[in-house]
């Protein structure tokens, strides 16, 4: 019951903590223009190159499973079990993404991403109080399981013919 009625407020703070991350790859570009690294800036780095696009990516996925689940709400309404399942992997993947990146995002700006000079910190308090706030990961994860297994009994593929793995004759 509480899952349905608590829904759109767990995809709010999943896209709340999206736009922060978002923020937060923002400053780490803003670092890499103005960070003098060998003779360099740090843009130019292959190596800053490649996490950058690693936690974009990492970022666009979390979009994504947020749009999913947001976008099967409004076509199927909050009460099935199959929602509940959506529900239950973006809270469980999100915030454990978007702190990762975060996370990312502090070990580029070293010392001062931890300062108050920086809003890294916070954002990452921010992250990990909302892996804390909504229930543990594994009790996502854990539901995942169960609404998984529950919806695979009811997949009318698995009652056709030919479908899953062969019969072995008896000897």
């Amino acid at each position: 019951m509480a899952q349905g009625r608590l829904g759109g407020g767990r995809l709010h703070h999943c896209m709340r903590l999206i736009g922060i991350t978002e923020r937060v790859l923002d400053l780490m570009m803003q670092r890499g223009e103005r960070r003098m690294i060998f003779k360099s800036k740090m843009k130019d780095i292959g190596s800053f190159q490649q996490k950058l696009g690693e936690l974009e990516t990492q970022l666009s996925a979390c979009r994504l499973v947020v749009l999913n689940a947001a976008m099967q709400i409004d076509i199927l309404g909050n009460r099935s079990r199959y929602i509940f399942k959506i529900l239950s992997e973006c809270k469980s993947f999100v915030p454990k993404v978007t702190q990762n990146i975060i996370d990312e995002v502090i070990q580029i700006f070293g010392a001062e991403g931890v300062s108050q000079d920086q809003v890294l910190s916070m954002a990452f308090i921010q992250a990990r109080t909302l892996r804390i706030a909504d229930g543990p990961d594994e009790v996502h994860y854990r539901q995942v399981a169960r609404l998984s297994y529950s919806l695979q009994s009811k997949n009318e593929l698995l009652q056709a013919d030919g479908y899953g793995l062969p019969t072995l004759p008896k000897l």
